[in-house]
């Protein structure tokens, strides 16, 4: 079933009690950080490191606007902000900033600092809100999968959800960037969802390797690629 048969609700994210436990879950947002550099993620997510600098402040304040109202109605537009998600399935918790529904199809809206492109990262991201969009829709906890206050139970014959496009919105562009969830997006989110894992699992270190766009990290000063490039060399020689 298509997310177009299926309209989305706030009553989705109503059922607390009924939320997985989300303590071994691994955070959406860990996926994005792990496709632009594995070392990144592991500093972040394993060693609990993490220091700001002008480009992670920038889209902080772009999330706080986001985030200010949290539900809009225009026409048969429907916005709903800050949305806790997750996927029991994938072992996956976060949130979404947006998610949209219009003309009964639902999809994710994810915001970003900077300019539009072909960024994996970000669009792996937004593929795993989909993936957790499209399980909450189909879990039997969802009362009344409408925007409505009318019933409307899953049965056993419904075709799962599939959640065909989402937007990836560029504030330096000022413009949407549309991501196809098609299936090699899906499975290479997958593989990243397992990588992750196996990283938070086994505590290793990936190896710290100097790159152009190291220079933008805001944990340039706790990895230190260069230096530890260097060390690595030294050992050898000796």
């Amino acid at each position: 079933m298509t997310s177009n048969e299926k309209p989305m609700t706030k009553d989705i994210f109503k059922s607390n009690d009924k939320r997985p436990e989300t303590n071994d879950y691994i955070y959406i947002s860990s996926l994005n950080h792990y496709d632009y550099c594995p070392t990144r993620c592991y500093w972040i997510y394993v060693a609990g490191e993490f220091l700001d600098n002008e480009y992670t402040v920038e889209g902080d304040i772009i999330h706080e606007n986001v985030h200010k109202v949290m539900k809009t109605t225009r026409g048969d537009l429907v916005q709903l902000r800050k949305v806790h998600i997750y996927s029991r399935k994938y072992g996956l918790t976060g949130f979404a900033d947006l998610i949209e529904e219009k003309a009964g199809e639902i999809y994710p809206v994810e915001y970003k600092r900077g300019r539009r492109g072909d960024w994996k990262n970000d669009k792996l991201q937004l593929c795993a809100q989909a993936l957790c969009i499209e399980e909450m829709l189909d879990e039997s906890l969802v009362v009344s999968p409408s925007w409505l206050d009318h019933k409307s139970q899953t049965t056993k014959d419904q075709q799962p959800t599939t959640i065909s496009k989402g937007f990836i919105y560029y504030a330096s562009s000022g413009r949407r960037v549309e991501v196809v969830f098609d299936e090699e997006l899906r499975r290479y989110t997958i593989e990243t969802i397992e990588k992750v894992r196996e990283l938070m699992e086994s505590g290793i270190k990936p190896p710290a390797v100097y790159k152009n766009k190291c220079s933008g990290c805001s944990l340039y000063p706790v990895c230190l690629p260069k230096e530890e490039e260097k060390a690595r060399r030294m050992k050898i020689e000796w």
